[in-house]
């Protein structure tokens, strides 16, 4: 539901509408006249609408590196075969540590949704999106330490966080 504003350049089409207009919506004062047509607007600025389409991606693709974690654990503690490689250790750190960047993702998908609609909200986007920095940073390392690989989801997650910190920047930026 959007805002309303008065428009005095618009004009009633037919009696019975300026009838129905002539009610004063309820955050005018008690006697106030309006002449013209109440217009219903929503909000809509380009960093709130870059927000809310950024943060269906953020859920899509949280939800998608968090099927992946729960695959490679399971893969990690399922396989007895490659215990003596020492494969498990590095494939449980990183599913894991994917499971643990990816649901920070989708908390900051749904908080950057609620944010482009509120933008008072930003702040705590932002402080959401910098967990999610620091926890996809902290689990690339535990890759490298534990003889993984650099995992691409990793480096992903680690690449939509940082693009979330930017746009909720903006977002709070604008707001103040």
């Amino acid at each position: 539901m959007g805002l309303w504003y008065h428009d005095p350049h618009l004009q009633a089409a037919s009696p019975q509408q300026a009838r129905k207009l002539e009610g004063r919506p309820s955050h005018c004062p008690q006697g106030s006249r309006l002449k013209g047509a109440l217009v219903a607007v929503e909000q809509t600025s380009t960093i709130s609408w870059y927000l809310r389409i950024f943060s269906y991606l953020l859920m899509i693709c949280g939800l998608f590196g968090l099927a992946v974690g729960g695959v490679v654990i399971y893969g990690a503690l399922a396989d007895g075969a490659a215990a003596a490689t020492g494969l498990p250790l590095s494939a449980l750190v990183l599913g894991v540590a994917a499971a643990v960047a990816n649901g920070i993702t989708i908390a900051a998908g749904v908080l950057g949704r609620a944010a482009s609609r509120n933008p008072g909200r930003a702040a705590a986007l932002r402080s959401l999106a910098l967990a999610g920095v620091v926890a996809s940073v902290f689990g690339l390392g535990l890759c490298y330490a534990t003889g993984g690989q650099l995992p691409t989801s990793l480096i992903f997650n680690l690449l939509l966080m940082a693009i979330c910190v930017v746009i909720a920047g903006n977002l709070g930026k604008s707001v103040q």
